[in-house]
């Protein structure tokens, strides 16, 4: 099977379950490259679906998004519109980066509640990074009710108040 994005690994190659790769994001390294790679070749789309969903830790949920995306899993797609209501910003940015990337990939069609979904996220965010995402994400659903915010995002200041103050 041919992925649209990262490496072209054959499907009965991917041999890490969810354990596995919440253990391996988890483990202290000073260089996540290498494990990323790792993961990237050696992790089931389901497992890194569920490694999204169940890691215990912000920063595992938040690597398991950021694989999702670089692989344009679309059989990720739901999982990740429910990981825009996770706790840690992080893990929304990351999410509404890799349901960007999936959309790309594969058309808005794999997730078809993407732009209402991705709308009400952004209407109740408050952390700038994840909003940024968010815009990005809406682009890519090319969710015609967004279109007025989009124009707007587009003539805003790439910068916030609070930046150029500091």
């Amino acid at each position: 099977r041919v992925r649209p994005r990262g490496p072209a690994v054959c499907h009965r190659l991917l041999r890490m379950d969810s354990a596995a790769v919440i253990a391996a994001l988890e483990e202290p390294t000073p260089d996540r490259r290498p494990v990323m790679a790792r993961v990237e070749a050696e992790a089931t789309p389901a497992a890194l679906t569920e490694a999204l969903r169940g890691a215990p830790t912000p920063l595992t949920r938040q690597l398991a998004a950021d694989l999702l995306g670089r692989r344009a899993e679309g059989t990720a797609a739901t999982a990740l519109l429910a990981a825009l209501s996770d706790a840690d910003p992080g893990v929304r940015a990351s999410a509404a980066d890799a349901l960007g990337k999936v959309m790309l990939a594969h058309g808005p069609q794999v997730a078809p509640d993407a732009g209402p979904s991705l709308l009400a996220a952004y209407d109740q965010e408050t952390d700038p990074g994840v909003r940024h995402m968010l815009i990005a994400a809406l682009g890519a659903a090319r969710y015609r009710e967004a279109t007025p915010l989009l124009r707007a995002a587009a003539w805003a200041r790439p910068w916030s108040e609070a930046s150029a103050a500091a």
